[in-house]
C-alpha cells in the first residue's frame, strides 16, 4: 500500500555575500501527525560552512526542536511555525512528499536522510600511495590471506578491511587501513625495524601518520584510530613512537605477540569473523 511521508529539509546558510548552503537535516511527519527530526551532526561539513556551526549542540538542539513541535497541534501550525524555531538554521517554506510502497516510516526518513542530506560517496578510484612499507605489506598479506581484504572502498561495508582509505582527498591524507563495525575505524602503520636514528625522514612519516590520525577524529562515524608500529629497538625508534601515539587512540607494537594478537582479535570482533591469528 502506497504512503506518503511529508518533510522539510533543514539548511545551513551563510549570510550575505558569501550565502553558502548545507543540507543539514529534515523535519518529517507521519501519518498521525507525530513530527521527527534527523540531522547531520559532523563537525567536519559545519565547520566548513562556518567555524560556529560546528560549536552548536546539535543533538539537544534537535531533540528540543521536536519536544517543542509536539506542542503545537497540528501539522499545518508546525509547518507555519518551524522558520521561527530552527534558528540559527533554515527551512523550506513548502514541504516536499515522498511516496513509498510498503516501507515503514522511519525507514523512509532514513532513505530521504540519505539522499538529500548526506555527503555524497567518492566515486573517483583511489590512486594508491607512492611508498608502502614492510609492515604495511605484511598487513595486506595477512588479510588477503585471510579474505579479509579489499582495495575498493565500497567493500568496506562488505566485511572488508580497504586500504588507501580517504580522510581528506583534498589534502591528500589517506590512512593505511580502514575497518568498518557501526563506526569506521582507522589504521596506520609505522615501520621502524633497522633504523639506528631517528632522521628527518623517519620524522616526518611519523608526523603526517600523526596528522592523518588527528584529522580522522572529524570523521563521520569515526571509530578508533589505531597505530600499528613494528620497532627493532624500541629506545632509538620512541621519538618517532611518540608523534603518532599522540592522537591514536590504540598504538600496538607488531613485535609484541600479546600485541599482535589483541590486533588480530580486533579485526576478528569487528568483522565477525572466526578468531584470527597473527
Amino acid at each position: 500500500m502506497s504512503k506518503a511521508t511529508s518533510f522539510l529539509i533543514l539548511r545551513a546558510v551563510t549570510s550575505a555575500p558569501r550565502s553558502e548552503s548545507l543540507n543539514i537535516g529534515i523535519v518529517a511527519w507521519t501519518e498521525l501527525g507525530k513530527p521527527h527530526v534527523m540531522l547531520d551532526r559532523s563537525p567536519s561539513r559545519l565547520r566548513a560552512l562556518h567555524p560556529n556551526l560546528a560549536r552548536i549542540d546539535l543533538e539537544g538542539w534537535s531533540k528540543r526542536l521536536c519536544e517543542e513541535l509536539c506542542q503545537i497541534n497540528g501539522v499545518e501550525n508546525q509547518i507555519a511555525l518551524l522558520p521561527h524555531m530552527v534558528q540559527p538554521f533554515r527551512v523550506d517554506e513548502v514541504p516536499g512528499v515522498a511516496v513509498n510502497e510498503g516501507a515503514d516510516f522511519l525507514s523512509e526518513v532514513e532513505s530521504l536522510f540519505e539522499r538529500l542530506v548526506m555527503s555524497l560517496p567518492v566515486t573517483i578510484k583511489l590512486a594508491p600511495k607512492k611508498k608502502q612499507s614492510k609492515l604495511h605489506t605484511e598487513i595486506r598479506s595477512w588479510l588477503r590471506s585471510a579474505k579479509l581484504y579489499s582495495s575498493r572502498t565500497e567493500d568496506l561495508s562488505r566485511r572488508r578491511v580497504v586500504s588507501n582509505y580517504p580522510i581528506d582527498p583534498s589534502t591528500d591524507l589517506y590512512v593505511d587501513f580502514a575497518l568498518k563495525n557501526g563506526k569506521i575505524h582507522v589504521i596506520e602503520t609505522l615501520d621502524l625495524r633497522g633504523i639506528s636514528q631517528v632522521t628527518s625522514a623517519v620524522r616526518g612519516d611519523a608526523a603526517i601518520k600523526s596528522i592523518t590520525l588527528a584529522e580522522a577524529e572529524d570523521m563521520k562515524e569515526i571509530g578508533k584510530r589505531i597505530a600499528l608500529v613494528h620497532a627493532s629497538d624500541h629506545a632509538i625508534a620512541q621519538p618517532a613512537v611518540r608523534l603518532i601515539d599522540r592522537y591514536a587512540d590504540e598504538v600496538w607494537h607488531m613485535d609484541s605477540a600479546n600485541d599482535r594478537q589483541t590486533f588480530a582479535r580486533f579485526v576478528s570482533d569487528a568483522l565477525h569473523v572466526d578468531q584470527l591469528e597473527l
